[in-house]
C-alpha cells in the first residue's frame, strides 16, 4: 500500500512540475513577444532573469525522459522560476494574480519550443 500511495504521489509532483515547465515556456514567450515582436519596453534585469529561467527550465525539461521523476532539487528550481514569473505577472505587468493561470495553462503549450529561444 505504501508503495502505491509514493507512487501516486510522484505522478502528482511529476504532472506539476511538468505544468510547470509549460507554464514557464508560455509565460517567456509572451514576453518575448512583448520585447521584439510588439517592440514594448520590458526591463533588462527582468528580461535577464527571465532569459535564465528559460535556460534552466530547458535543460530540466531536455533531461527527463517520459515517466522520470523529477528530483528536489529540480522541483525547488521550477517552482522558483515559476513564483519569479508569476511576480513579474502581478507587480511588473500589473496583471491580476488570478488570471495567471488562465492566460498561461499548465495543460497546453502555447508556442513551438522552438520559437522561445534566447536571442
Amino acid at each position: 500500500m505504501f508503495k502505491w500511495i509514493k507512487k501516486k504521489i510522484s505522478q502528482n509532483i511529476n504532472s506539476e512540475m511538468g505544468g510547470c515547465i509549460i507554464q514557464n515556456y508560455n509565460f517567456i514567450h509572451m514576453v518575448q513577444a512583448k520585447r521584439f515582436a510588439l517592440h514594448e519596453d520590458v526591463d533588462d534585469n527582468i528580461f535577464d532573469n527571465l532569459l535564465k529561467i528559460l535556460y534552466s527550465t530547458e535543460q530540466i525539461d531536455k533531461s527527463k525522459k517520459p515517466g522520470d521523476n523529477f528530483t528536489p532539487k529540480e522541483n525547488d528550481i521550477l517552482l522558483e522560476a515559476n513564483k519569479y514569473c508569476r511576480n513579474v505577472w502581478t507587480n511588473y505587468f500589473k496583471q491580476s494574480a488570478f488570471s495567471f493561470d488562465k492566460e498561461f495553462p499548465t495543460n497546453k503549450l502555447n508556442v513551438d519550443k522552438k520559437e522561445t529561444q534566447v536571442f
